[in-house]
């Protein structure tokens, strides 16, 4: 029970002004949840561009909704299949490009296996290739994340030549 009492304390935010609105996200979740994801984006092309009601609805609606759960889900099969390993040839976990542009930035996987603490899950950075580490980085601007890990360019060399495949080569 000591344990639980000091994660409380620990994990309790130290400024209430810059968390604020992650709170109320989180509050009305039940209600900004369906809204974000399906009312506005329908409402837009119908509302400004005279659409059909419900073509915005099946296309900015649904059809964005489904294709955003595609890209995100190509990372688990993709990524795990086809693609280099340049950091462990011994995982099944690959670097795939296309699965990276589709899912915004989380198709570097064998990157992602071998320094699962890398909060960019690339050793690209912030490239356009990684809109993850875009927003995280954003984020840490204004406050709302801190304390990023990265591995070190030194690190990373080491395990690739340890365990990796010639990572030149492989792109």
């Amino acid at each position: 029970m000591k344990d639980r009492e000091n994660v409380k304390v620990e994990s309790r935010p130290t400024d209430s002004i810059t968390i604020l609105p992650l709170l109320t996200l989180g509050k009305y979740y039940v209600v900004l949840a369906p809204v974000l994801c399906f009312v506005f984006p329908t409402m837009v092309p119908w509302y400004f561009w005279n659409e059909n009601l419900y073509i915005s609805f099946c296309v900015a609606g649904m059809l964005r909704y489904v294709l955003t759960l595609h890209f995100t889900w190509v990372v688990n099969s993709v990524a795990h299949t086809w693609g280099t390993k340049p950091y462990n040839r011994s995982i099944r976990a690959t670097e795939n490009k296309l699965a990276a542009v589709l899912s915004g930035g989380e198709g570097w996987h064998n990157y992602h296996h071998v320094f699962p603490w890398d909060y960019k899950a690339a050793e690209l950075g912030t490239s356009p290739h990684n809109w993850s580490a875009v927003f995280i980085d954003i984020m840490a601007k204004i406050g709302w994340a801190y304390d990023l890990i990265t591995a070190s360019p030194k690190m990373v060399k080491e395990k690739r030549d340890e365990s990796g495949t010639d990572f030149e080569s492989s792109y």
